[in-house]
């Protein structure tokens, strides 16, 4: 256990670092709340994110984290990281749609949708666009590494979803699953 804890602070540290700016920032952040990414629809719950962003006059860097809680609980709230903004990061907690209610692939296109929104609204929150990472623990782990290598997939209305493996330059990811090959009494 105490091993998977250093493991932790190594990858989050080492996120930072790649991502790190010339000053620590001495203000608190600006934090933004409940900032809606995706509308209410026919099949989808409205979903948000929370943004701390450091006071800069330069872009700063976003690290988007991706809850835990096994597809089926959790929300933006859930966020170990958000001291990272002390750092020189912006971190970008989103929440996405919950299983059985919303059946994969729609936890991975509120994930690839909020990277896309961020991505897109950048200079509204003074983030450098360029600079995306994405960071998840467990399940959030599972939709970041996909998010970061997803091209070619589709949504649940066969519509491309788009190339967010471009817009993410680093990932980091925590005890995320990633072979469902196994059976459950192999692990």
């Amino acid at each position: 256990m105490y091993i998977s804890y250093i493991a932790f602070i190594i990858c989050v540290l080492a996120l930072c670092c790649f991502f790190s700016t010339k000053k620590q920032p001495s203000k608190p952040p600006m934090v933004y709340r409940d900032i809606i990414y995706a509308e209410k629809s026919a099949s989808r719950e409205q979903q948000c994110f929370d943004l701390p962003v450091p006071q800069s006059t330069r872009a700063v860097p976003l690290i988007v984290y991706i809850h835990g809680g096994g597809w089926v609980v959790g929300d933006k709230t859930m966020n170990p990281a958000v001291w990272i903004w002390k750092r020189g990061s912006a971190v970008a907690s989103i929440n996405y749609r919950l299983a059985p209610m919303a059946k994969f692939p729609a936890q991975l296109d509120d994930c690839i949708y909020a990277l896309k929104y961020l991505q897109s609204h950048a200079r509204e929150y003074n983030r450098d666009p360029n600079r995306i990472g994405i960071f998840g623990i467990s399940s959030g782990a599972h939709l970041a590494a996909l998010a970061a290598l997803s091209d070619d997939l589709f949504d649940e209305k066969d519509k491309p979803r788009g190339r967010a493996h471009c817009l993410v330059k680093a990932v980091c990811v925590w005890c995320g699953i990633y072979d469902f090959l196994t059976k459950t009494s192999d692990l």
